[in-house]
């Protein structure tokens, strides 16, 4: 028998992304896109025995830094550098080796196209499977996993409700 997922997420570490956070909460890089992709790295996680404490905390923190709806191409970094300012909380969650692919999975997430590193695979490809919020056609040739590839897996993936499994305190910070 499966056993339900768990979050790793605290609403402490929620609302400190929350109050970080320079755009528009319900905008195109905010909390909706955010649990789309905690819902596809997670699934994906499933399908490849993933890290899922990576994919979810990837999924909140991959464009928390962001200062623009456009070409930010340094938010990916700052995002990275914002995971050692979380008070060690992540610290408390993740191992030093899970912090360096999470760092590096933010860092590089919109200026890499591939990696070998299953976990940082998932994390991106769970980002770019939710291009289509912002009218860009998912191109399979900057999909890393085969699961992503598979058109039937992603119109599944779609059908399943953003929040699957999370805290009840998300709805604090989020109206569905």
């Amino acid at each position: 028998m499966k056993t339900a997922f768990k979050s790793i997420l605290t609403e402490e570490l929620l609302k400190i992304i929350h109050n970080e956070f320079a755009l528009e909460w319900y905008g195109c890089h905010g909390i909706l896109h955010w649990l789309r992709v905690r819902r596809n790295g997670l699934a994906l996680c499933e399908k490849m025995n993933g890290n899922s404490k990576i994919a979810e905390l990837f999924s909140v923190i991959h464009d928390c830094k962001r200062m623009d709806n456009g070409e930010d191409i340094l938010h990916g970094k700052r995002a990275s550098s914002f995971i050692g300012n979380t008070s060690g909380m992540i610290d408390s969650i993740l191992s030093p080796n899970e912090i360096q692919i999470l760092k590096y999975a933010c860092e590089y997430h919109t200026t890499e196209d591939k990696s070998d590193n299953p976990d940082i695979q998932i994390c991106w490809d769970a980002d770019r499977l939710d291009l289509g919020r912002v009218g860009k056609k998912i191109d399979k040739i900057y999909i890393n996993t085969s699961w992503a590839k598979d058109e039937l897996f992603v119109e599944k993936l779609k059908s399943r409700p953003i929040n699957n499994g999370l805290p009840s305190f998300f709805t604090n910070y989020i109206e569905l």
